[in-house]
């Protein structure tokens, strides 16, 4: 096995990781400048999206990382940092139950396929596995397409609480058996060893090297970075006092991005891993590089009506103008003739800008709900306001509806 030239640092934390209790120091410009310095000299680097238990602003991330790239085109020796879709999850057998193990497992999007379906499990997450974390469970992992979303198994703690090692000898049957139906179902998954010099994190990556060989799966290499240089965990250690939480558990961990010589040098001084071994986890962090590139689609999408859905949109233009032309006719009545050519003008200036940025379809949306609330539920259109209400805007009391300058003191609003 080739000794590693350089990895990929895809099990990585910042800020945004601090949604349940502060984690990081770090922002994510912080890691792009890190990958920076190895993509210059022609280096591939990847930036992944993993936090615990949620998605970031991705496509903030994402059109940063693009804007990131593009100040570095004049320079034909710099390699673009690849935008990785992913997530450090929570989960636990049964998500309907009131079991608060919170594992961790890492998923990350082979492709955008990939990327709606980590997506949508997040949401179940929070929709149905809700205790404590928001959960996904067996049945949402097992439910994510196998092809499509590459799966490590973290750090610990996705063997801790099913193993009993937190309470002392470890029983990995139950986490075994659910190991191995992770491994039957995805086509990418990996064995996450860490570099962490302590007993548990040895028994780990003990136990997973007897899985390695036993039935074959792949071992990869994390780092679960919390931070980039080993200094700035003062700075973490600062934000945890702040907030008055401290992790005894973590006494003895690698917490930041080292060097690729570095990394293999810790796990050599951790001595579980064979040398071979060590080279072939690191290297397999280089897979991740071959994920199809996502593009992410910033073109805003405007339901259709479902009675305009049989229309091409060119169809639905003219409805929308012939809509402006019935209602100008029913409303004029109520506007100052002396002013009519100045409001036909900007009308059709209006037109000619809705039309012009495909957005017809949002003002019919606007129309036919306004519509069926009239007709259908007998809803009264109030007065326009800019961002705050008009003195004549109505309001619902228990009794009627009233302009809010007529309402009392005692009414029931």
């Amino acid at each position: 096995m080739k000794r590693p030239e350089y990895y990929q640092n895809y099990h990585k934390h910042t800020s945004f990781s601090s949604r349940y209790a502060p984690d990081s120091p770090l922002v994510y410009q912080d890691y792009f400048k890190e990958a920076e310095k190895l993509a210059t000299q022609g280096i591939p680097q990847i930036y992944s999206t993993v936090e615990h238990g949620v998605q970031p602003p991705y496509f903030r991330i994402y059109d940063d990382l693009e804007n990131f790239n593009k100040e570095h085109k004049t320079n034909s020796d710099y390699e673009p940092i690849k935008f990785i879709f992913g997530t450090e999850a929570y989960w636990v057998e049964d998500r309907f139950s009131n079991d608060s193990s919170n594992n961790h497992i890492v998923l990350l999007a082979k492709n955008d396929n990939g990327r709606k379906k980590i997506n949508r499990a997040i949401y179940e997450s929070f929709k149905t596995g809700y205790y404590y974390k928001n959960r996904m469970d067996l049945d949402i992992l097992l439910s994510l397409p196998k092809d499509d979303v590459f799966v490590t198994s973290a750090c610990i703690a996705y063997w801790g609480k099913y193993s009993n090692m937190y309470e002392g000898e470890p029983d990995w049957a139950k986490i075994d058996e659910i190991t191995l139906k992770l491994f039957n179902h995805f086509t990418d998954f990996y064995l996450e060893v860490q570099t962490n010099n302590t007993d548990k994190q040895k028994v780990v990556n003990k136990h997973i090297i007897e899985l390695h060989y036993k039935y074959g799966i792949p071992i990869i290499a994390g780092t679960d970075s919390h931070v980039i240089r080993e200094e700035q965990l003062v700075d973490r250690d600062d934000l945890l006092k702040s907030k008055k939480i401290s992790y005894p558990e973590e006494e003895g961990w690698n917490m930041d991005e080292p060097s690729v010589d570095l990394f293999i040098e810790r796990f050599l001084e951790q001595n579980i891993l064979t040398e071979e071994e060590v080279y072939e986890a690191i290297n397999n962090t280089n897979v991740i590089l071959d994920f199809e590139d996502i593009i992410l689609d910033r073109s805003l999408k405007v339901p259709v009506p479902k009675k305009y859905k049989h229309l091409p949109l060119a169809d639905r233009n003219e409805v929308f103008k012939q809509i402006l032309r019935d209602e100008w006719k029913a409303q004029k009545g109520d506007i100052n003739e002396a002013k009519f050519d100045e409001y036909i003008k900007e009308i059709r200036n209006g037109i000619e800008e809705v039309i012009g940025c495909n957005m017809a379809d949002y003002f019919l949306c606007n129309y036919e709900i306004m519509t069926r609330g009239q007709e259908e539920y007998g809803g009264i259109l109030t007065p326009s306001g800019r961002g705050c209400f008009t003195e004549d805007a109505l309001v619902h009391t228990k009794n009627d509806l009233k302009s809010i300058k007529d309402v009392k003191i005692g009414d029931y609003v």
